[in-house]
């Protein structure tokens, strides 16, 4: 009788020994039972059930590999599925994705799992924008982005075994969006009374950001609305007798301090 496969669960995996998959088609038992990962590596597989065999994935480099199922030493599934392996150093988004056209944000760069020592060498912002991997002292992994004209980029993250600026790693698409420095020309009102909250209304230019924040002296930040490309409204918390500088930010890392 003719084995079938159908289908593998995950079909994507981070690292290629020791994930616990399962196998859809239609088996039946056999003495020796086992799923065969490409042409040649093999691992012991447990009959569940006329439809499904679990099995736990070999050593297997990154990339796709075919599955197929083997029974007794001859018997071979006539039909197969494919099984990707991922690198296991995968960033799976940046933080933030958005900073100023001027450049100069610090990105981090956030992970699946706690990656092995020194995994990434350069980020590519857009075609041609290439920027050093850095890590801080918590060993966190972050890219300074470079100037750039407004609107979204792709980014591409590149491993240090990777031989040249165009090698990606698998994962998630990754963009950075650039957007203009606002130009602040009024706020209103620009004088409150203490110890009250204020919805304040700031005027200018290129005030159209997907977020907005604002913060007031060191009172920390509240999230702002964007009502137009020339108004954002923001929420003043409380704040004692004194002057307070408003600072505009669109990620709550780079700020825009009004005069």
């Amino acid at each position: 009788r003719d084995l079938i496969v159908y289908s593998i669960r995950p079909s994507v995996v981070r690292n290629g020994e020791g994930t616990r998959v399962v196998v859809a088609g239609q088996f039946h038992e056999c003495k020796e039972l086992y799923c065969r990962f490409g042409s040649e590596q093999k691992s012991a597989a447990v009959y569940s059930s006329a439809t499904a065999i679990i099995c736990t994935t070999p050593s297997l480099q990154p990339g796709n590999h075919t599955v197929s199922v083997l029974c007794d030493g001859t018997w071979i599934s006539s039909s197969y599925t494919q099984i990707q392996i991922l690198h296991s150093d995968i960033v799976m988004s940046l933080i933030p994705s958005i900073g100023f056209v001027s450049g100069g944000t610090r990105v981090h760069l956030q992970t699946s799992h706690p990656v092995r020592s020194e995994a990434f060498s350069h980020c590519v912002f857009g075609d041609a924008s290439v920027v050093q991997v850095q890590k801080n002292a918590q060993d966190q992994y972050f890219c300074v982005t470079p100037a750039h004209k407004q609107g979204s980029v792709e980014v591409r993250v590149v491993q240090k075994d990777s031989s040249s600026y165009g090698g990606r790693q698998p994962g998630p698409s990754l963009s950075f969006l650039y957007v203009d420095e606002p130009e602040v020309t009024g706020i209103y009102p620009s004088l409150i009374k203490s110890g009250k909250q204020t919805l304040i209304s700031i005027t200018g230019r290129n005030l159209l950001m997907p977020e907005a924040f604002c913060s007031f002296g060191n009172t920390g930040s509240t999230r702002g609305r964007a009502m137009t490309s020339t108004l954002l409204t923001c929420m003043a918390p409380p704040m004692p007798p004194g002057r307070s500088y408003l600072q505009i930010s669109p990620n709550q890392v780079d700020v825009f301090e009004t005069s």
